[in-house]
C-alpha cells in the first residue's frame, strides 16, 4: 500500500521540481523518491542474505532516472519483486535472523522498520506536494493506513 502510493505521488510531481532541496537539508525530492523504494530494495537484498548497510540509504538514482515517471516505474519493479518475494517467502512469522549495521535482527523488525520508514517518507512526499509545489496529491493515505506502526508523530522533525 505505501509504495503504491509512493508510486502514485512520485508520477503526480513535475519533473522540474525533483531537483529542489527538502527544507534544510541537503536532499532534492529527485533523492528523496528514490529513497522510498530503495529502502524496500535494501528489505529484499537483507532477506536474501546480504548485510542492510547504512549505503543503501545515501544511495543516489543512477544517472538513467532522472524524471518522475522513470522513479515510479522503478518503484513498480521493486514492489513487483517485493510482492513475489513475500508470496513465496514461507516464513511469514519473519523470525529469521539478517544481518544489519544496528545488529543482527529477526527480519520482521527490519520489516517493520523499512515499511514505516518508507511511509514516513510518503508523508514528506505528499506535504511538500501540497505545502511547496501546488500539487493535489490523489489518494494520500490516512492515519488509519499507518495503524500499528511506530510512525514519527510529525512529518517533519
Amino acid at each position: 500500500m505505501i509504495l503504491e502510493a509512493a508510486a502514485r505521488h512520485i508520477r503526480q510531481i513535475p519533473d522540474d521540481k525533483l531537483g529542489g532541496k527538502i527544507l534544510d537539508r541537503d536532499r532534492t525530492y529527485r533523492e528523496l523518491t528514490y529513497h522510498v523504494f530503495r529502502i524496500a530494495e535494501a528489505l529484499l537484498d537483507t532477506a536474501n542474505g546480504a548485510e542492510l548497510t547504512v549505503s543503501y540509504y545515501s544511495d543516489k538514482p543512477p544517472a538513467d532516472m532522472q524524471t518522475s515517471e522513470q522513479i515510479a516505474c522503478y518503484g513498480d519493479e521493486v514492489l513487483e519483486r517485493f510482492s513475489a518475494w513475500w508470496a513465496g517467502y514461507p516464513n511469514k512469522l519473519g523470525n529469521a535472523i539478517v544481518k544489519t549495521y544496528f545488529g543482527q535482527k529477526p527480519l520482521h523488525e527490519v520489516l517493520e522498520r523499512s515499511t514505516w520508514h518508507s511511509g514516513q517518507h510518503v508523508r514528506q512526499i505528499v506535504m511538500a506536494m501540497e505545502e511547496f509545489m501546488g500539487v493535489e496529491p490523489e489518494n494520500p493515505l490516512t492515519l488509519n493506513d499507518f495503524a500499528g506502526l511506530p510512525m514519527p508523530e510529525k512529518v517533519w522533525d
